[in-house]
């Protein structure tokens, strides 16, 4: 009897097993609940910190240096018997140049802030891409490295910015013809990114657009900077002549087909209308 008796006093009540589950429940939910929580908030931290040294809220400003006339008369001189001798010279004939940081950087701010060439050539809207210069891209020349800055935005904002500033310092070098680059550190935004990576990709997209590379290899065949710091650069004017010759020719057979079409949807539309 009293084994019996003790037997029904250990039954737990149904509503007590019950509120034992619950409660366990509960807790087993608070834990999830905690570790997801941890989780999502250290992704949103990690997050967030990455975002916060990747992207920006304004782009990389340009502030163009004061021209200098001194390096622009002197480049000018050593430019202009580049033209000059593309209507006389044979296909063997080289020029050879060398120019200074500040002769460099008179280039670079001429073309960048009015869209011109050194000879004053001006860059119409019409024109071919690869020579109108890519907005949003900056660039100057010191210690005996080309800067770059460039700017590119997202197509949606956060708390962060919506900019993705970049940077780098480059070394182009072309001998016989051949191109080399040499990546010194680029950053996206506060970010290191490898220079190796960098340098491979620029790699990459000059072998992926040979059939434009290829002519810039026989107007200059060197073009590298020395241990002082000045670049020196081998053109072949003739070359650079039947570079300009062909472009032009093919660029008026483009805007005749181009008036062509145009005309012919006039026409089709006038037959519409009828």
């Amino acid at each position: 009897m009293d084994k019996e008796q003790n037997d029904e006093n250990m039954l737990v009540p149904a509503e007590d097993i019950r509120h034992v589950s619950g409660s366990a429940a509960r807790k087993i939910f608070l834990i999830v609940f905690s570790v997801v929580a941890v989780f999502v908030l250290g992704i949103m931290i990690l997050t967030g910190a990455i975002a916060s040294k990747l992207l920006a809220t304004k782009p990389v400003e340009y502030t163009p240096e004061a021209l200098d006339m001194v390096a622009f008369s002197a480049v000018q001189r050593k430019i202009i018997p580049v033209y000059q001798q593309m209507f006389r010279s044979k296909p063997e004939d080289s020029y050879k140049l060398t120019l200074s940081e500040k002769e460099i950087n008179v280039i670079l701010t001429n073309v960048q802030t009015v869209g011109k060439t050194i000879m004053g050539t001006q860059l119409s809207n019409d024109d071919d891409s690869r020579f109108v210069w890519p907005a949003g891209l900056n660039v100057k020349y010191a210690d005996k490295c080309f800067c770059c800055e460039y700017s590119y935005e997202l197509p949606f904002s956060i708390l962060f910015g919506k900019y993705i500033n970049l940077y780098g310092r480059f070394i182009p070098e072309m001998k016989n013809g051949n191109i080399k680059f040499t990546c010194k550190d680029v950053r996206a935004g506060k970010i290191g990114v490898p220079a190796k990576t960098v340098n491979q990709t620029i790699i990459n997209e000059i072998s992926a657009n040979n059939e434009d590379i290829a002519p810039l290899t026989k107007i200059i065949s060197d073009f590298y900077i020395d241990e002082s710091g000045l670049l020196h650069v081998t053109i072949y004017p003739y070359a650079l002549r039947v570079y300009i010759m062909e472009y032009m020719k093919r660029r008026m057979e483009e805007r005749a087909e181009e008036e062509r079409q145009e005309k012919l949807e006039k026409q089709k539309e006038a037959k519409k209308i009828k």
